[in-house]
């Protein structure tokens, strides 16, 4: 937004893939940020040197989400905030209840899990950041649901993204029968929490 146009910003990623994506879509209209390849948990940023880190669906993907956030307390100067945003499985339901969706969070759990990642890293993140020695720690859960957002696209970037994850031919036919679901019903309603965590580093 306005407010960060005299800001310096570093965007990271590892894929070199997303990193060319970001320079040619964002830094044309955003002069000020610059993209990176890196990692999270070894930045090549110096100590005490940057004001916020955000990490956004990033910490669900991490086999040591402690040391991330140690890795962000490093980099983040005295009074500096990390905030984390991510999902949590747990946050989620399909209204009228639909056995093939909560099947499908369940291996989209498991699956995740053989990846080092984790899908109710939300509920987690509170902990993490304490134990990365993070104070005055805010919680916050922001609901967002298919009144918000059209069905099709909310099924597409949530439910579809799970069937992907675990990739097999069970997803996908669990897939078709949330989506069948959703078709029979006059008024579904699909609602997915998003966490987020701010903390301070003292």
């Amino acid at each position: 937004g306005s407010m960060f146009t005299d800001a310096s910003v570093l965007g990271m990623d590892n894929s070199t893939e997303m990193i060319s994506v970001a320079n040619k879509v964002v830094k044309p209209v955003h002069p000020n940020v610059e993209f990176i390849q890196g990692d999270a948990y070894t930045t090549p940023l110096q100590d005490n040197s940057t004001d916020l880190v955000y990490g956004r669906m990033l910490y669900q993907h991490l086999s040591n989400p402690i040391k991330a956030a140690e890795e962000a307390m490093r980099i983040l100067k005295p009074e500096g905030q990390l905030c984390v945003v991510d999902v949590d499985a747990g946050f989620q339901f399909i209204e009228p209840p639909c056995e093939a969706f909560d099947r499908l969070n369940q291996l989209a759990g498991e699956a995740q899990k053989t990846y080092g990642g984790d899908r109710y890293i939300g509920r987690k993140l509170p902990h993490i950041m304490q134990s990365a020695g993070f104070t005055d720690i805010r919680f916050q859960t922001i609901t967002v649901s298919s009144l918000d957002i059209p069905l099709e696209e909310y099924l597409t970037i949530t439910t579809r993204f799970k069937a992907m994850l675990v990739g097999t031919s069970e997803a996908e036919n669990l897939m078709d029968q949330v989506l069948e679901h959703c078709q029979q019903q006059p008024t579904p309603l699909l609602m997915v929490g998003i966490i987020a965590c701010v903390g301070r580093k003292p």
